[in-house]
């Protein structure tokens, strides 16, 4: 028999192998999970009333509208445009109104680990909490970003402080920031800001250092 037919043998027996053995591999590895989730759709329900939920700052974030929840305590120049001003102002209007749901950061928590922690039952109202965070970290970006585009640093900065201390995972808070802290040669909050990005995953943490640290 040649020695090609003989490799070209061997080399599919080996192939045949490594499919069998990654099958097997993964069944067992779905069996793990359904066994998981199946276990925990019995945990009982916890009390989650205290939990770490987040409270918005309203006193200390930059508000230029009147509203009946927080006095204005920020004017916007009038250099800002109309339409700029408007966006500013629904932003204003939107964390008004998420301030007043509960907010909870579970910080990419499976579905399956939240049930483990406090019950089948509070994963639904957990969600919405979850959610209500991700809408809050969005407009709290979106909000800095408009005034960061103006040059009004102290009222962006003021809103991208807050949004790092909640942990939220929104790289361009991270980079308008370190922006700010650079052009006011604040190497302690440069710092603080790397330490602070423990929130987002293994795969995305150095690259956001590495963004921070060459601004």
């Amino acid at each position: 028999m040649p020695l090609f037919l003989i490799f070209s043998i061997l080399f599919a027996l080996w192939v045949r192998y490594e499919i069998r053995k990654t099958s097997k591999t993964e069944e067992e590895s779905n069996a793990g999970f359904i066994e998981r989730e199946q276990r925990a759709n019995f945990v009982r329900k916890a009390d989650i009333s205290a939990l770490d939920y987040i409270r918005v700052p309203l006193d200390s974030l930059p508000f230029s509208g009147g509203f009946a929840e927080v006095k204005a305590s920020y004017s916007l120049p009038s250099s800002i445009s109309e339409a700029v001003r408007a966006e500013i102002m629904s932003c204003e209007k939107a964390v008004i109104s998420i301030s007043n749901k509960k907010i909870l950061n579970l910080g990419g928590i499976s579905n399956t680990d939240i049930k483990f922690q406090y019950g089948a039952a509070n994963l639904p109202v957990l969600m919405q909490y979850d959610e209500n965070f991700a809408k809050l970290s969005r407009t709290l970006a979106k909000w800095a970003r408009l005034l960061f585009e103006e040059d009004e640093f102290d009222a962006a900065e003021k809103i991208l402080t807050f949004s790092v201390a909640c942990k939220s995972d929104i790289e361009e808070v991270f980079i308008m920031l370190a922006k700010i802290y650079r052009k006011n040669g604040n190497e302690l909050g440069i710092s603080g800001l790397v330490s602070a990005c423990d929130c987002f995953d293994e795969f995305r943490r150095q690259n956001i250092i590495d963004n921070i640290t060459s601004i």
